[in-house]
């Protein structure tokens, strides 16, 4: 019995689990079906949600080379290749089981790739590099942050 990885239910401190908890108290199902429900939901939409973060991180970057001749389709495959990488961080992090190791896989690699990245396939100097990715990698955060709290949100409510 438990809920999916994104959130520790156990820890009553925790701005994930109390919405979880909050909604598992106001469904009308018992727990072990709630548990279900919640990451069946979970699971569903996921790639959704997923996609639509990719979505909106290549519209940021067409607005960020905006000047440029680049197609919003290249943005777009860029950001497929980024979040691969992102997802395949969180992967080999996740069979360790150690938060730490996962919050490096899924913030600090990803930051250091999307730098090179943007380096190699945008031909930016390094100053211009840096800027850039610095920036990408706080909207990427944000963007992370967003999936998984409206990923457990949206599920907790839904069930």
């Amino acid at each position: 019995d438990q809920y999916s990885a994104l959130v520790n239910p156990d820890d009553k401190d925790d701005f994930l689990s109390n919405i979880i908890l909050e909604a598992e108290s106001e469904s009308r199902l018992d727990k072990e079906d709630y548990i279900e429900k919640f990451n069946s939901e979970v699971n569903d939409k996921l790639t959704l949600y997923i996609f639509v973060i990719m979505v909106i991180f290549s519209l940021v970057l067409k607005i960020i080379y905006i000047t440029k001749q680049i197609y919003f389709a290249e943005h777009a495959v860029f950001t497929l290749h980024f979040f691969t990488f992102v997802l395949w961080c969180f992967l080999f992090a996740s069979l360790f089981e150690n938060t730490d190791l996962i919050f490096f896989a899924i913030f600090v690699i990803p930051s250091v790739y999307l730098f090179l990245a943007i380096k190699k396939v945008y031909h930016r100097r390094w100053s211009t590099a840096i800027i850039t990715s610095f920036f990408l990698s706080v909207i990427y955060i944000f963007l992370i942050f967003i999936w998984i709290i409206g990923t457990t949100a949206i599920s907790a409510w839904m069930v």
